[in-house]
C-alpha cells in the first residue's frame, strides 16, 4: 500500500517515535553531564577541604615539632644545671670536710702546745701522759713521735722535720729567727736538749759530739749544736724536767 513502510507504519509515526527516542536520550544525557558535574563539584569540595585539612596538619606537626624542640633544649639546660649543682654542692662539701678538718688540726696543735706550755712550767694540771698524742706537726702536718720546741720562738716541730732541716739551716723553718736550742720530748719520758758543744754542764747523761757538720774548721770555732740527754722525773702523776746541776 502507497504511503506506508515495510513494517506497516506511517512514515510519519516513525520520525515522531525516533525523535521522541532521541529527545529522552538527550535529557537522559544532559542529566548524566549535570551530575557528573555536581560529582566533580563536590570531589573539588573534597579535594579542597582535604587539602586545607592537610596544611593545618602539617602546620599543627611543625608547631609540636617546635614545642618538642624547645623543651629538648629546656631539658637540656635542666641537665646541666641539674649537673653543675650537684658538681657545686660536692665541692661544698669537700671545702667543709676540708674546713672540719684543718679546724681539728688547730683544736689538735692548740691542745698539744697548752699541755707543752704545762709541761715546761711544771703544771701538775692533767700532764701526766702524752696528753698532745695525736696532734700534727706544723711542717709536714704528720702526727708526732717526738716532739721538739724551740726554745727562742717556742714553734713545735717533729725532731725527724728539725733534724732534716738542720742539716742545711740552723734558722725556723716558721719563722727564719736563728734556732739558740730546743727541747725534745719522747714517748720514752726523756728529755732531750740541744745547745752549742760549749753550753753543756758536766754531769749530764750523755753528749752527742757532731763536729762532721763544720769539715775541716779549726778547734776553737763554735761546733754544731750537740745532743744533750737528761731523765725525766715523773713525780706525783706529774712529768717535768729536773736540769742537772753544774759542778755536780
Amino acid at each position: 500500500m502507497a504511503g506506508r513502510s515495510d513494517d506497516g507504519q506511517p512514515p510519519c509515526k516513525k520520525r515522531m517515535d525516533f525523535m521522541d527516542n532521541s529527545t529522552r536520550l538527550l535529557y537522559i544525557s544532559m542529566e548524566m553531564e549535570l551530575k557528573a558535574r555536581d560529582d566533580l563539584q563536590k570531589l573539588d569540595m573534597d579535594m579542597y577541604h582535604a587539602n586545607v585539612l592537610h596544611m593545618g596538619l602539617l602546620g599543627r606537626l611543625k608547631q609540636l615539632g617546635d614545642k618538642l624542640k624547645k623543651k629538648q633544649n629546656a631539658a637540656e639546660k635542666l641537665r646541666i644545671m641539674i649537673k653543675n649543682t650537684t658538681n657545686e654542692i660536692e665541692k661544698s662539701k669537700n671545702e667543709q670536710d676540708e674546713m672540719l678538718t684543718v679546724r681539728r688540726k688547730l683544736e689538735k696543735r692548740k691542745t698539744y702546745y697548752d699541755f707543752c706550755q704545762r709541761l715546761l712550767n711544771n703544771d701538775p694540771e692533767d700532764s701526766s701522759l702524752w696528753y698532745f698524742t695525736g696532734a700534727e706537726c706544723s711542717v709536714c702536718l704528720d702526727k708526732y713521735q717526738d716532739m721538739a720546741k724551740l726554745n727562742h720562738c717556742q714553734h713545735l716541730l717533729c725532731v725527724d722535720c728539725l733534724t732534716s732541716w738542720f742539716e742545711t739551716s740552723h734558722s725556723c723553718p716558721l719563722c727564719r729567727s736563728e734556732i739558740i736550742g730546743y727541747d725534745v720530748f719522747d714517748r720514752t719520758l726523756m728529755r732531750t736538749e740541744y745547745v752549742t758543744a760549749t753550753q753543756h754542764h758536766e754531769g749530764i747523761s750523755k753528749v752527742v759530739d757532731d763536729t762532721s757538720r763544720v769539715p775541716g774548721g779549726p778547734e776553737n770555732e763554735p761546733r754544731p749544736p750537740a745532743v744533750v740527754r737528761a731523765p725525766m722525773i715523773r713525780l706525783r702523776n706529774d712529768i717535768f724536767y729536773t736540769p742537772p746541776q753544774s759542778g755536780s
